[in-house]
């Protein structure tokens, strides 16, 4: 090749799925964008060579499950970068953190300055994701504003891809689905997906509403819409995609017949049995989101 490139990655182990690739490659870089992908380039071909031998070298990482809106949210948020470019992540979807009330501050302090690309489904709740939803009681209907996230969703849609909700027992105990009914009316408004996230989070409120929790999965499938994304589908805690007995619950292939998506959402929600069950029953995540945040994290 006579042409110069910036950089080439030489002799790594390329895997990129939508070219059908995986096999030992060079990577040819200029301008800042993949310019060639072949084999045994010359090393005169490039400014500069990296070695690459017995590395993986992937097309930037899209972590679909992000917690990094950092010191706005308590203990709660990491740094973007250090979770995105420093992680070979190059876009982070932030779930949740910043509100209608705090989406300028999410943009300026951590969308604008990072390195990585930053993306935002933005909170139902006005208070977004303090402390990782730590205080129940800042997050019943009272707290959410339905107008007011619709507009801050519209004017910031170049951040805002979407909206973060949660079906859990704690808030299930304390008021039923109307915080779900909400967010996603918020969904309707917008055209925007709602993310559940599905989890035990608060314990059940002592004399709160009695909870069956195989019984909310079937309250929120009535409020799914096509595209709308159930997350911690490999969770260990009750009132998700396992019901209690074990097996998977059988409004899940119901909910995916009505175009739901599933995202892993790792993080602190992981059971390797509970995995084992739902990739048995032949149900495959659609995205592989970490969750990564400052309970579940070692922040170097």
């Amino acid at each position: 090749m006579s042409e110069i490139f910036d950089v080439v990655l030489k002799g790594g182990r390329v895997i990129d799925p939508a070219q059908g690739i995986d096999g030992v490659r060079d990577v040819a870089i200029k301008g800042g964008r993949i310019a060639a992908v072949a084999e045994n380039m010359l090393p005169t071909a490039a400014k500069e060579t990296l070695d690459c031998r017995g590395k993986l070298v992937l097309p930037g990482l899209i972590d679909t499950h992000a917690h990094i809106f950092q010191y706005v949210t308590g203990r709660f948020g990491l740094n973007p970068d250090m979770c995105g470019v420093h992680s070979g992540v190059a876009t982070l979807v932030d779930q949740g953190g910043a509100s209608c009330i705090t989406m300028p501050a999410f943009r300026h302090y951590i969308a604008e300055p990072a390195q990585s690309r930053v993306l935002a489904f933005i909170s139902a709740y006005i208070v977004g994701g303090l402390e990782g939803h730590y205080y129940p009681e800042l997050y019943r209907p009272e707290c959410l504003d339905v107008d007011a996230t619709v507009r801050s969703a519209k004017e910031n849609a170049d951040l805002v891809k979407g909206i973060k909700a949660h079906a859990e027992i704690g808030g299930y105990s304390r008021w039923g689905v109307k915080v779900m009914e909400m967010a996603a009316e918020i969904g309707r408004q917008t055209e925007l997906p709602v993310y559940i996230h599905f989890g035990q989070l608060w314990p059940p409120k002592e004399g709160g509403l009695p909870v069956d929790a195989d019984n909310i999965f079937t309250s929120c499938l009535d409020l799914l819409k096509p595209g709308d994304v159930l997350a911690h589908p490999f969770s260990l805690h009750p009132g998700g995609f396992v019901s209690l007995d074990g097996t998977v619950h059988p409004l899940v292939r119901e909910a995916l017949a009505r175009g739901a998506k599933i995202d892993v959402g790792h993080g602190s929600h992981f059971s390797f049995r509970v995995a084992k069950n739902v990739l048995a029953a032949g149900i495959m995540p659609d995205t592989l989101g970490a969750d990564m945040h400052g309970y579940n994290t070692r922040v170097p």
